[in-house]
């Protein structure tokens, strides 16, 4: 009687060994588990959600074999929790580094790019179909100007460049970076700038290098085109630039700018005022910026686009009358 009871423990004792070692086994492969991707995967973790929720979710997209290891898993090790956002995750990431990149908080980031020379309700539209950004301020230009504590009109006050954000990152953020940004290259190039220069504050010379940002078609070019506006400042000469009226008509304009415009008055219209603008037209990039401070010493009053992008440059009415029939008028 003892041999058999003693052969029944022995056959017990064996299955749950085996038992044992096939369930240990099992635990260390789940948690040695690589997820099964062939290319770059998203997972979006949202406000709220637990831990207990995600690994259940992971055994859904057939990530993980069984949530309730890792749960007990992340229990055991006394994890912290995850951090909102969106998560890239590279083919051979393991299970657990994936879930130590979300509690690191290690998101994936989203990009927005704003090119130069765009004006504040251009940027307001991007922003306004960026799904991943919070609108967290009206989009108008109104609510730019309150955001940015500028007083009217805050056209000229965004660098352009890409931003790089988390999902879920306010608007009122991404402008205040862009602003701050605009600001330190406004400052730093106005520390800079020549003597004699004809600008009365670093907002003049943004003013002044939006115009040249509308203005120049060839990158070579805008130090040049910088030195006509210049010169005519100087000797108190008309703008005379045809993206200033082309601002100040608004909504009017319909890509159609004829001579009657060049004759109203309006704040923006440099045919009738005289000197710069009120304000900026756009917003300028560097390049731009630092033309103004940067312009070549030219003696020139006009220039008139030749139709490749690249402009054709004058010292006298005579010769840029003679330019216009060229070039504008194939004559």
């Amino acid at each position: 009687m003892v041999a058999k009871l003693f052969k029944v423990f022995a056959v017990l004792f064996t299955l749950l060994l085996v038992a044992g070692g096939a369930g240990y086994w099992y635990v260390a492969n789940e948690l040695a588990r690589v997820l099964p991707i062939e290319e770059a995967a998203s997972y979006s973790v949202p406000r709220g959600q637990t831990v207990a929720r995600t690994v259940y979710e992971f055994e859904q997209k057939g990530w993980v074999s069984n949530h309730h290891i890792w749960r007990l898993w992340w229990q055991f090790n006394e994890r912290s929790y995850l951090h909102v956002g969106r998560y890239e995750f590279e083919p051979g990431i393991t299970v657990a580094q994936a879930l130590a990149k979300m509690e690191r908080g290690d998101v994936e980031l989203e990009r927005i790019t704003f090119a130069e020379g765009l004006t504040v309700k251009e940027w307001l539209a991007l922003l306004n179909e960026a799904e991943d950004l919070k609108k967290d301020i009206e989009l108008t230009p109104e609510g730019v100007a309150e955001l940015l504590a500028i007083e009217g009109n805050p056209e000229g006050w965004l660098f352009p460049d890409t931003y790089r954000y988390a999902a879920n990152t306010t608007v009122s953020s991404l402008l205040l970076r862009a602003k701050e940004k605009m600001q330190q290259r406004l400052d730093a190039a106005w520390a800079k700038r020549p003597e004699g220069l004809p600008l009365a504050s670093p907002y003049e010379m943004l003013t002044l290098a939006s115009i040249i940002e509308k203005e120049t078609g060839q990158a070579s070019d805008r130090p040049i085109i910088a030195s006509v506006f210049i010169n005519r400042l100087n000797i108190g000469m008309r703008l005379q630039t045809d993206p200033t009226v082309i601002y100040g008509l608004g909504d009017r304009f319909d890509g159609d700018l004829r001579r009657s415009h060049l004759r109203e008055r309006t704040a923006y219209n440099t045919y009738v005022i005289n000197g710069l603008p009120p304000t900026p037209i756009a917003n300028p990039g560097l390049e731009s910026i630092d033309a103004v401070i940067n312009a070549a010493q030219t003696d020139y009053l006009y220039f008139v686009a030749r139709g490749d992008g690249s402009s054709q440059f004058s010292t006298n009415l005579a010769d840029h009358n003679a330019a216009v029939r060229k070039y504008q008028l194939g004559q």
